[in-house]
Order: structure tokens, then sequence, then C-alpha cells
């Protein structure tokens, strides 16, 4: 992989997105683990080694442009099961609250060219939030809030503000194409997770895909949904 790549500069607030997550784990072979120990030289967490990126970008285009953060991770983590995990990340929320950006760490193209070094990962899966202005009822998969009987008596009554399911690939299948939670906790703004499965490596062009993917399946549980 070259050493001048990066991911692209996503503008998730045109997708109505907040958050976007691609993360994984490796088979945890000597020359992996060794691979990101010497990489990450003096740096560790309480739980093992660790590498990681940080960028922060404007997006060039849309009528909404927020700071994003973009952070990358790879971890070794020493417990009685050594394992070996990564993370790349885009959010429109500092990473670490009110905390300084940390020095010392490596850039995209560093991180990038790491994870071309480790190879295929064991798994991959991705999460996309999305945050919904106040939609109407009738724009939403599931209408929320819902009242319902809170006992068998309807003596009492609950209100449903949050749901949570999965696409299957077919009606008898036990595997699902993606999960995902739809919440409404204030009766206002609607916040939708969607979490899928990939194949493959973490490449610069994974992000786009992944949007991309979530935002089609977004329109359909959020008439609003998409960007």
């Amino acid at each position: 992989m070259s050493s001048g790549g990066a991911f692209p500069r996503i503008n998730l607030a045109s997708f109505a997105a907040t958050d976007l997550v691609v993360a994984g784990a490796y088979e945890p072979t000597d020359e992996r683990v060794e691979l990101v120990k010497s990489a990450s030289g003096s740096a560790s967490t309480s739980i093992g080694h660790y590498f990681g990126s940080v960028s922060t970008y404007l997006p060039r285009s849309g009528k909404v442009r927020p700071r994003h953060y973009l952070t990358g991770s790879l971890i070794v983590e020493d417990s009685d099961r050594t394992e070996v995990r990564f993370a790349m990340r885009y959010s429109t929320f500092h990473p670490l609250g009110s905390a300084p950006m940390p020095r010392g760490m490596a850039d995209e193209s560093g991180f990038l060219d790491l994870i071309g070094r480790l190879g295929d990962p064991r798994s991959i899966w991705a999460s996309v939030d999305f945050v919904f202005r106040d939609p109407a009822a009738d724009d939403l998969w599931f209408p929320l809030p819902t009242q319902i009987a809170g006992d068998l008596q309807a003596e009492a009554v609950y209100e449903v503000r949050g749901v949570r399911g999965a696409r299957l690939a077919n009606p008898t299948a036990q595997d699902s194409e993606f999960v995902f939670t739809l919440d409404r906790p204030t009766g206002k703004d609607v916040f939708l997770d969607v979490r899928f499965d990939l194949a493959g490596r973490l490449t610069p062009r994974l992000p786009r895909e992944v949007i991309e993917r979530a935002s089609k399946i977004a329109q359909g549980l959020v008439a609003l949904g998409g960007g």
C-alpha cells in the first residue's frame, strides 16, 4: 500500500450521520504481534500496546460542514488471550472529549501502511450512527413513540421509545444482512445505529462504501434518511 495513502474526507452531515466506525480483529500470529509492538514503540494502554493516528478536517462541500475527527488504532491486547484489534473512526465529536489531541501519533499513511502489512483480518464490521431532527411518525419504519397496554389487564400505559431489529438474509435464515437500533428517547429527534459485517481489508475506499451502504439502509427505516 502506498505510503501516501489517506482516507476520503467524507462529510457525515450530508448523510445525517455523526459517527462511522470500521473495526475488526486479526489472527494474533507472532509476526502480526511483533509488527504492532514494534510500531507502537513505548506507546501502551492498560490493556496492551497501542499504535494510532489522529487527523482533523473540515469538509469542502455541504450546507453543514462540521469539523470531523478521523482516528485509527491498532492494539495488541495482552490479556489471557492475545488479540490484535483495529478500528478507524470518523466522528463529528472530539474523540477525547475536552482533552487535547495526543502528540506523537502517526499520520494516516503510517496507519494505512501498517494495516496493509498485516494482511486480511479474521473479522471486520462497520457501524454508522445517524440523527434525524424531529421527523414525523409516519416517516419511521416503526412509529415512535408508540403507546401500548402495560400489562394483561391494560391498567397501565407503556410507551415504546426504541426498537432493535435485523434484516434477515431470507425468511428462514438465522444470519442477518444488518442489524439496527432505532431510538426516539424524548419524542423528538430520532437516533439510528446501523451495523453490518464486511469482507476484505480496511482500505482507503472502504469508508465511502460503508457510508453509502448505511445511508441506503437508513432510507428504508427513516423516510428522511440519506443525503
